[in-house]
């Protein structure tokens, strides 16, 4: 077990500052080529997810770390609104042109599923100095493989709903396919 300092134990405390002082505290144990990363409030994910992210980082040496992700068409940044500072709904993302409203017709969408992260040493060692993940991951790296599992297989614990979705998961009543 690896105790966080109070640092790193805060409600806004970075994934990625966690993450690292994880990376330097295995380090001193020994030589590993990579690190998986499991979030504690998921139950939605198994073996075969870990060994995916494992294997496809072994399998392409440019790579710099594998997650997994979800499609995810109907949650389209197309399809994103805010409020507005008139109090009215407005498009979040500025669109060039006129989307259709088809979400099969949209470049296709990948959300990280809350699943396994799993990182080369000398990518998190350098992410210290250079952050360039996708996204808020900036520990990942510039090179990110995909893993796609098929969707609602990744929420973490916050609400009732993702607790009912976790259950629903762990009753083995549904199909892994992403068809």
């Amino acid at each position: 077990m690896i105790e966080r300092p109070e640092t790193l134990s805060q409600p806004l405390t970075n994934h990625g500052d966690v993450i690292l002082h994880g990376f330097e505290e295995i380090r001193k144990k020994g030589d590993f080529d990579t690190m998986t990363v499991l979030l504690g409030n998921t139950v939605m994910t198994r073996g075969s997810d870990i060994r995916a992210t494992v294997d496809a980082l072994r399998n392409d040496a440019e790579a710099t770390s594998a997650m997994t992700v979800w499609v995810a068409q109907d949650d389209h940044p197309y399809r994103a609104l805010s409020i507005g500072k008139s109090g009215y709904l407005e498009t979040f993302v500025p669109l060039e042109d006129k989307v259709d409203t088809n979400r099969q017709s949209y470049p296709e969408v990948l959300f990280y599923d809350q699943g396994p992260w799993t990182t080369r040493y000398s990518t998190l060692d350098s992410s210290k100095s250079f952050p360039n993940g996708p996204g808020p991951w900036w520990w990942m790296g510039s090179r990110s493989l995909a893993i796609r599992r098929a969707w609602l297989t990744g929420r973490d614990t916050h609400t009732q709903l993702d607790l009912d979705a976790q259950e629903w998961w762990l009753s083995g009543k549904h199909s892994e396919t992403l068809d």
